[in-house]
């Protein structure tokens, strides 16, 4: 993905990433992947916005919140 990158930009407590297509994935799908990494490693970003030249997706960290990764094994 960092091959993609086009630019990268902060905006107050919004991390701003531009990227170039083809995408490897979804941009959905690659702006939650990041949001989950974002926000666990730097506090003070709030939204994370990824975006193309044709789609933009943003994802507040309140937004992340609702989700939670579970590591329990099966029964």
């Amino acid at each position: 993905m960092k091959s993609r990158i086009e630019s990268v930009a902060f905006e107050g407590t919004t991390l701003r990433v531009s990227a170039r297509e083809p995408l490897p994935a979804e941009l959905r799908v690659l702006a939650l992947a990041t949001a989950l990494r974002v926000f666990e490693r730097f506090p003070a970003f709030s939204r994370l916005v990824l975006s193309t030249g044709t789609a933009e997706v943003s994802i507040s960290r309140e937004e992340i919140g609702a989700f939670t990764i579970r590591t329990e094994a099966p029964r």
